[in-house]
C-alpha cells in the first residue's frame, strides 16, 4: 500500500496500524518525504535521490523520528534540513558548521534503532530533546562546543523548572547525542561541553513495599475491575521482572514442563537475554490469567500474555494514579529484591531473577541448569514470603 496525499497529524492520525509488515504513505507538499506506518509505530522518513561515485543514480533514505514525538510539521521542516546532510555525504564528509542538534539527535536516534533498544529508552532521549532543548534544535553542536558556560545555564535552568533529576537527564541525553557524532566529527573530538555541568546530587530512591503495606497494598488490586492489570501488578511482584518486558511476554516464550519463562529481548536488547524459574504457585497464577484473558480478550490471549485492545494487541500503559494503586512499576521490582531478601534467598539468585546488569563476575561464570530445581525453590520462598507478609494466598 502506498499512495501520496499532503500529510497532516490528523491524517497521520487516523491512518491505521499495519496488520503485518509496514505500508508507506507519501507527501504530496515535500519531494521524498513520508510516513512509513507499521504495526506498532508511525515514523516519518526522508529519501533522496544521489549520485554515486560512478554516476549512477541510487537513493539515501533516513529516519526523521516517530509521529506524536514529532508533529507533522516539525518532521518535514526538520526533513528538510537533513536533505542538505544526505546529498552533501555523497561527495564530502559534512562541515561541522552543517551539523545541528537536529541532524545529531535523528543520527544517534537511528543509531538506537540499529542496535534494539527498546522504544522506552529511546522515547527518554526524544522526549529530553524536544522539551528541553526545542530552541537549541537549529544550533550546530560545534556552537554548543564552544559555549560550555551555555550548556550549564541550561542545567541550571532545568532544574529550576523541571528538577533536579530532569536536568540531570536531559544533560545525559545531550551527552550522548554529542559523542555520537564526534565519533566521526574530527573538529567535535574535543571536551564534551556536558562536562562543564555540575550534575545535581542524586538519592536511591526506596520505594519498595514493606510487609505493613502489603495488605492495603492486595486491597487496592482487589478494587481492580481490569483482571489482566490485576495480574499484570501481582506477577511484577512476585518476579521481579521489569515492565517493559512483561508487556511484551508471550505464551510462546513460556515452557511448562521445564519451568522456564524466557525473556528474548529485555532492556539491554537481544543480548540480555534470559530465563527465570516457574514454581507451582507462579504456574497456577499464569493459568488463571490465560483463563481470564480468554474470557475478555479472545482474540490476543492464545499469543499476549498480558493482551489488551491497545495497536499492538498487548497492554502498553500499566501506569496507575496513586490514589488506585499506591506502588506499580519498578516499585514493585524493588519490592521483589526486598522481599527476597527478608526470605533469605541468595544474592547471587536475586540478582539471577532480576538480570542485573551490575552482575558481579562470578556470576557469569554460573551454569543456571544444574541449580534449576533450587531457583524455583528460591521463587517459592519469595512468594510464600509475600503471602506471609500480606496475610493472605495470592490467588
Amino acid at each position: 500500500m502506498s499512495r501520496t496525499v499532503a500529510l497532516t497529524d490528523a491524517i497521520v492520525e487516523a491512518l491505521p496500524f499495519a496488520d503485518s509488515g509496514q505500508y508507506v504513505i507519501r507527501d504530496l507538499t515535500l519531494s521524498g518525504f513520508f510516513v512509513v506506518v507499521g504495526t506498532r509505530s508511525k515514523t516519518f522518513t526522508i529519501q533522496v535521490a544521489t549520485n554515486g561515485s560512478t554516476g549512477a543514480r541510487s537513493s539515501r533514505r533516513k529516519s526523521v523520528g516517530r509521529f506524536g514525538a514529532l508533529t507533522t510539521r516539525g518532521a518535514r521542516t526538520l526533513a528538510k534540513n537533513m536533505v542538505g546532510e544526505l546529498t552533501a555525504a555523497q561527495t564530502e564528509a559534512p562541515k561541522p558548521q552543517q551539523i545541528t542538534l537536529s541532524i545529531a539527535w535523528a543520527r544517534y536516534e537511528q543509531f538506537l534503532v540499529e542496535h534494539q533498544r527498546s522504544e522506552r529508552t529511546i522515547e527518554g532521549y526524544r522526549h529530553h530533546v524536544i522539551n528541553y532543548f526545542r530552541d537549541w534544535h537549529d544550533i550546530p553542536l560545534i556552537e554548543l562546543a564552544n559555549a560550555p558556560d551555555r550548556v550549564d545555564k541550561r542545567h541550571r535552568d532545568l532544574t529550576l523548572n523541571h528538577g533536579s533529576y530532569a536536568a540531570n537527564g536531559g544533560m545525559r541525553t545531550l551527552s550522548a547525542i554529542y559523542n555520537n557524532t564526534a565519533r566521526t566529527i574530527l573538529e567535535l573530538r574535543r571536551l564534551n561541553p556536558v562536562e562543564a555541568v555540575r550534575f545535581n546530587r542524586e538519592l536511591r530512591r526506596q520505594t519498595a513495599l514493606t510487609g505493613a503495606e502489603l495488605p492495603k497494598w492486595f486491597a487496592e488490586l482487589d478494587l481492580f475491575e481490569n483482571k489482566i492489570r490485576r495480574h499484570f501488578h501481582v506477577i511484577t511482584l512476585l518476579t521481579g521482572s521489569r515492565p517493559d518486558a512483561l508487556k511484551k511476554a508471550k505464551w510462546s516464550d513460556i515452557n511448562i514442563d521445564e519451568r522456564v519463562w524466557h525473556f528474548p529481548n529485555p532492556k539491554g536488547g537481544d543480548e540480555r537475554a534470559f530465563d527465570i524459574p516457574l514454581s507451582d504457585k507462579l504456574i497456577s497464577l499464569l493459568n488463571a490469567l490465560k483463563a481470564d484473558a480468554a474470557k475478555d480478550y479472545p482474540a490476543g490471549s492464545t499469543y499476549w500474555i498480558f493482551p489488551g485492545s491497545t495497536g499492538p494487541g498487548h497492554v502498553t500503559a500499566t501506569k496507575e494514579p496513586r490514589t488506585k494503586l499506591t506502588k506499580w512499576g519498578n516499585d514493585l521490582r524493588q519490592s521483589f529484591r526486598t522481599f527476597a531478601t527478608m526470605a533469605g534467598v541468595a544474592e547471587i539468585y536475586i540478582r539471577v531473577f532480576m538480570n542485573h546488569k551490575d552482575r558481579d563476575v562470578s556470576t557469569g561464570y554460573l551454569n543456571l541448569l544444574p541449580i534449576w530445581p533450587e531457583l524455583v525453590r528460591s521463587q517459592t520462598l519469595i512468594i510464600n514470603k509475600i503471602e506471609d507478609e500480606a496475610r493472605r494466598p495470592i490467588f
